[in-house]
Order: C-alpha cells, then sequence, then structure tokens
C-alpha cells in the first residue's frame, strides 16, 4: 500500500504577524510526525485486533494520520482543500478492511481524534489562538474522523453483503450438488424420493411414473470405454428432458436407470404416449466418440390416483420395467 503522499505546501513560511488561522495550521502541519507517533503509541497499548496484524498495517495507519494532519493543517493555514490524489492516498486505509477487524480500524481513527485534539489545544494555548479558531480546528479534527468512520463503515457493510452473498451462492451450489447427479445434472435419488413422496402425500389428480432402463449399455462401456458410456448417459438424459413437460421430473436413479415423474393425469391412459415418446427418442442413433451408437430403453408404468404409497409405486414401475425387458429379451432371442 502506497501511501508516501505528500501535501502541496502553498503558504508554507508566511511571515510575522500572520492571521491565527494560518498560525495554528502550520503548528498542526508540522505536527503531523507527532501525530502519527503519537497514534501508533496508543495502538500499541490497545492493540487492533486479537489477531495481530502484521507491520505494513500500522505503516498504513501511520502513513495515512501524517496526511491528514498536514492536509488540515494546510487548509486551516492557506484555505487550500484537498487534491484528488490527496482524496486518494488516504481513502487506501480502507484497502485494510478484511485484514482489521472494523473495532480495531475505529480504535485507529478514534487515536488520531484524541492525539491530534490534543496537539490543537496545546499549540493554540502556546500560540494564544482565539477560542473560535481554536474552536474551529478541533471541530475540523472531529468531522475528518467521523467521516472517515461513516466511510470504513459502509466499505465495512459492503464487504459484509459481498461475502453473504458468496456464502448464499455457495450454499446454493452444495445443496444443488446434494441433489443432483454430477454427471447428466438431473434430479438424483434423494431428489426424485423427495418429490415422489410429496406428490404422493398431496395428490391433485393422478400420477404417473415411468422406469426407464437403458438396453445393452454395459456393451457400450465394454467395447467404447467408460467415457463413452458417461457420454451416452448424460445424451440420454437430454433427450429425456426433452420429451418431457417442463413440470416432470426427471432423475437418474444410478447406473442406467432413469423415471420420469408426472402428475396431473386425469387417467392412465395419458401415460402411453408419453411411454412412445421416451422410447422414440431413445431409439435415434447417438453419435459417441466418432461412432453410431444405437441403444434402446426398456420402459415401466406404474399409476396411482391416490391409492398408493411412494414405496409401492417405485416398487410397482421398477417391477414393470423388468417385465418390459424380458419381453425384449425374448423376441431379441426369438
Amino acid at each position: 500500500m502506497n501511501m508516501s503522499i505528500e501535501p502541496s505546501d502553498a503558504g508554507r513560511g508566511a511571515p510575522e504577524g500572520q492571521p491565527p488561522e494560518a498560525a495554528l495550521g502550520w503548528a498542526i502541519y508540522d505536527g503531523a510526525d507527532e501525530i502519527a507517533q503519537g497514534v501508533l503509541a496508543r495502538l500499541e497499548v490497545v492493540g487492533l485486533d486479537r489477531r495481530e496484524p502484521g507491520p505494513h498495517v500500522y505503516e498504513a495507519i501511520a502513513e495515512t494520520d501524517r496526511l491528514a494532519a498536514r492536509v488540515l493543517g494546510r487548509w486551516l493555514a492557506t484555505g487550500q482543500e484537498i487534491t484528488p490524489e490527496e482524496g486518494q492516498a488516504l481513502s487506501a486505509l480502507g484497502d485494510l478492511v478484511g485484514e482489521v477487524c472494523l473495532p480495531g480500524l475505529v480504535k485507529a481513527y478514534l487515536a488520531f481524534r484524541d492525539v491530534a485534539t490534543e496537539l490543537v489545544e496545546r499549540e493554540a494555548d502556546r500560540l494564544s489562538t482565539p477560542e473560535p479558531v481554536k474552536a474551529q480546528a478541533a471541530w475540523m479534527m472531529s468531522l475528518c474522523t467521523d467521516g472517515a468512520l461513516v466511510t470504513m463503515t459502509r466499505r465495512f457493510d459492503d464487504e459484509r453483503m459481498r461475502l453473504a452473498g458468496e456464502l448464499l451462492a455457495e450454499q446454493a451450489k452444495l445443496e444443488h450438488l446434494a441433489l443432483h447427479d454430477p454427471l447428466t445434472g438431473l434430479a438424483n435419488r434423494a431428489l426424485f424420493k423427495q418429490n415422489l413422496e410429496q406428490a404422493v402425500l398431496t395428490p391433485e389428480a393422478g400420477l404417473g411414473l415411468l422406469f426407464v432402463d437403458l438396453d445393452d449399455f454395459k456393451s457400450v462401456n465394454d467395447t467404447l470405454g467408460h467415457d463413452a458410456g458417461d457420454q451416452l448417459l448424460t445424451e440420454v438424459a437430454g433427450r429425456l428432458t426433452r420429451a418431457v413437460r417442463s413440470g416432470d421430473t426427471v432423475a437418474r436413479l444410478g447406473g442406467d436407470e432413469f423415471v420420469i415423474l408426472r402428475g396431473g393425469l386425469t387417467a392412465e391412459g395419458e401415460l402411453p404416449p408419453l411411454v412412445e415418446r421416451v422410447q422414440a427418442a431413445l431409439l435415434r442413433p447417438f453419435a459417441i466418440g466418432g461412432h453410431a451408437v444405437h441403444t434402446s430403453g426398456s420402459v415401466g408404468v406404474a399409476y396411482t390416483d391416490g391409492d398408493k404409497t411412494a414405496e409401492e409405486l417405485l416398487a410397482e414401475a421398477d417391477a414393470a420395467m423388468y417385465a418390459a425387458k424380458a419381453r425384449t429379451s425374448l423376441s431379441s432371442t426369438a
């Protein structure tokens, strides 16, 4: 953190008989090093944080206080306002947010206010400065500290909001990972069971469940490798998702087993068209690793209008899928 900017000395060295504002202003300017050292001495006693910061933190505080005292002293002496470069250097103390806790930085600002005020009172007495000028200088010191505290608090609040946003995003990511299949992005077994149990407990209409198992998936892994098998599963997930409605749940239970949950049915007869779309989607060749892979799916169907539990519905669809797979096996060997 580079804070070694020196303020302009415009107006320094005014002749004898200068106004009391100028005399006190240059006294404050000349006392900048004393103020910075006084602040560090106080902070050595009270500390900044339970976790002691590095030397660069104290160096940054000293540079900031030194510059602030010189800018304030110059303003009182000449009326010259702070320059953009000085303002940028003074605001650099905000870079310590995250390294030092907010109470620690408050200690640093209050130490500056107290030490600077003591110097102002001492120099004002030495110079026999009129009370209004002395009060104005003390007020400017407090105003500078109060403004810096408000700015720093806002920066801490901004940092807190940023970290809170990152935490929420990370929590959402972890929740998504806990409930979704990492390979296909579909709902996993846990999320599917949640949706199924909720749908069975609050039936507004008929509920249909399709249990889909790929045929001869093992041969893809054996001939083309597991990477090709993973790619096929990902492609299958995409086709199943496109074959259903947006409100349906498509999940991968594991391996090459998929399920589709559809609610809002008026009759079991609404399920065969969905089965046909699913099977048609799987029959189209898949382009996997430069090969045209042909597969199909054995589909088991179960339906309830409120008379079955989640376990019963899943078991019925599972049994129907195995029956369909057995029929496919018989037809292929006939």
